[in-house]
């Protein structure tokens, strides 16, 4: 009698552990390839992995749109360093911006890198006409120039 009602107490044990597993509908968020791509980005490094990277995070930001989630943390931040990266502060400045709306606690780096990205934007910007008289004043010596001096 007793390993009857141990055998039943465990199988409506067993199948409660198994109505009470998530599934990947209930995600908070939704990450796709993200950390094998910025595995792949790290350890080998150029425009194809970039690329590939840049895809799922955008791709990312339109699937949690579109299931109204959250975007997860760090894909703005991530998708803004790349587009700095591309020289396209504008751009960089908007993804940093939402990282800083959706996650306070991001806003000391995120300022920090708007400052830099604002600073990028000005520098490009800025024509040959326009820049100062001191900075057309004669190239700083190279290193080779350096080396045949000091001989």
């Amino acid at each position: 009698m007793k390993k009857g009602i141990w055998a039943i107490i465990v199988g409506l044990g067993m199948i409660c552990m198994v109505g009470c597993a998530g599934s990947d509908t209930d995600a908070m968020y939704t990450w796709q390839d993200y950390s094998y791509l910025q595995y792949q980005t790290q350890k080998s490094p150029g425009d194809k992995s970039l690329q590939a990277y840049q895809q799922v995070m955008e791709e990312i930001i339109k699937q949690s749109e579109a299931r109204g989630q959250r975007v997860p943390p760090g894909i703005y931040a991530s998708l803004g360093w790349i587009y700095a990266r591309q020289n396209e502060p504008t751009i960089a400045i908007d993804n940093f911006t939402k990282e800083k709306q959706t996650y306070p606690e991001a806003t000391v780096f995120m300022e920090q890198l708007i400052k830099q990205s604002t600073l990028r934007e000005e520098a490009l910007e800025e024509t040959p006409a326009e820049k100062p008289a001191s900075s057309t004043s004669s190239p700083a010596p190279s290193t080779t120039n350096l080396k045949k001096e000091a001989k």
